[in-house]
């Protein structure tokens, strides 16, 4: 008999469900980029123990038909692309359909949506990957999404999650991410009823700037926007003064998807280059817009990481943008006066090498001639030597010191005795 069986479908989105959700802030993630892609203009995230306990996400959306909220929980049911062909020019958050299916696997959810056209609204509740209830209800337009009982079938899942305080942390992460390049819509996260971030949908990045990273960095950041071929560069970059030892604060959008990528970083790295000392890291949030066809989102389980068919124009377009925002922004003299500074600490340490060097080749005179001549004697010979062959060291003649260090010495010693 045949040891290879098929899986059951609970199985299955148990699967998927460990590739795509890893802890509360995936959950938080994936519905926040649900609501994004429905229009929504107001996101609330309401949190209780960092996430554990409990998530609702509620936005003013577009919603969702009741016919479709009985199937968004299937596996790979989606809105977003309807063939093969459309996997090449995603636009969208999401595409794939393995989000809701993965969370409603581990847990027990509760969704209620309402369409514009619609006079109530429908509520449908999903646990272990089953609707357990669904009936008509009352709610405005839009969708409402509450997560229960996380990973309360995944106990090794369960298990290896952090503290409450540490999974808020990878949550506000991720509202932050969201709230940085959404600057025109309205997202708001609390825990346990206390407001920890909140932006005011104005479209000014600067304004969410100064509510995330406070004034002295808001006040330091210089604005970016920049063409390269058929690619676009926007955002803002931080002056040389607030740079830092880590990379936490170059945030990296695709298309407005938030993503990690060594082909930006190392643009990043080359064009502020010259302008920050050796591991310093600047200030940047950059969302690189190109055709879709020319990055391919679809090759992590998070969407995390994507992949460009033309990485050397992609990391040209990075670092010009950079530069060019640095530049029109005033800081020209500042890059000349550090290159400057540069040169001279260069032929400084130059000339220190070339001292050493000829000090060093002296010492090995002293030690090979001493063993023939007495000290007298030797400073008389290799004094001639020295100031022949090393001319430009004359006014510090290390031979001379050794001698007047030793006879000078020695009568100074000699006649505080004698005092004594």
């Amino acid at each position: 008999m045949g040891k290879i069986v098929l899986l059951d479908e609970l199985t299955i989105n148990k699967i998927a469900a460990g590739e795509v959700i890893e802890r509360p802030a995936s959950v938080v993630k994936e519905l926040i980029e649900n609501s994004i892609d429905a229009g929504a203009k107001n996101i609330s995230i309401e949190i209780e123990n960092g996430g554990i306990a409990k998530i609702r996400i509620i936005d003013d959306g577009k919603g969702i038909e009741p016919d479709d909220m009985k199937i968004a929980f299937e596996r790979h049911a989606t809105s977003k692309i309807r063939v093969a062909d459309d996997l090449e020019a995603v636009r969208t958050m999401g595409f794939r359909g393995e989000a809701l299916a993965s969370i409603g696997a581990i847990s027990k959810v509760t969704m209620t949506s309402r369409t514009e056209d619609s006079e109530t609204g429908y509520e449908v509740v999903i646990e272990a990957g089953n609707i357990i209830a669904e009936d008509v209800v009352a709610c405005p337009v839009g969708t409402s999404i509450t997560v229960e009982k996380l990973f309360f079938n995944t106990p090794v899942r369960y298990k290896f999650l952090k503290k409450d305080y540490t999974e808020l942390g990878y949550i506000e992460d991720v509202v932050i991410d969201q709230s940085l390049i959404n600057a025109d819509i309205a997202i708001k996260l609390t825990n346990n009823g206390k407001v920890i971030t909140k932006t005011n949908g104005s479209g000014d990045l600067k304004n969410i700037v100064y509510g995330i990273f406070g004034k002295d960095i808001a006040g330091a950041i210089l604005e970016v926007n920049y063409k390269f071929e058929d690619m676009e560069v926007t955002g803002v970059v931080g002056k040389p003064e607030i740079a830092r030892s880590n990379r936490r604060n170059q945030i990296f959008y695709v298309n407005k998807r938030f993503v990690k990528d060594k082909t930006l970083l190392a643009s990043a790295d080359q064009a502020f280059k010259g302008m920050l000392p050796i591991g310093k890291f600047g200030f940047l949030i950059l969302n690189l817009n190109l055709n879709p066809k020319k990055v391919d989102v679809n090759v992590h389980p998070a969407k995390l990481e994507v992949r460009f068919t033309e990485e050397g124009n992609v990391y040209k377009a990075v670092m010009y943008a950079i530069k060019e925002g640095l530049l029109n922004n005033s800081l020209v003299s500042n890059i000349d006066s550090f290159e400057a500074a540069e040169v001279e600490e260069v032929e400084v340490t130059n000339k220190a090498k070339e001292a050493k060097e000829a000090n060093e080749e002296i010492h090995e005179q002293i030690k090979t001639k001493e063993k023939k001549f007495g000290l007298v004697d030797l400073f008389k010979k290799v004094s001639k030597d020295t100031e022949k062959d090393y001319g430009d060291y004359k006014d510090d003649n290390l031979i001379e010191q050794l001698y007047n260090a030793k006879y000078k010495t020695e009568d100074k010693s000699r006649s505080s005795k004698y005092r004594s």
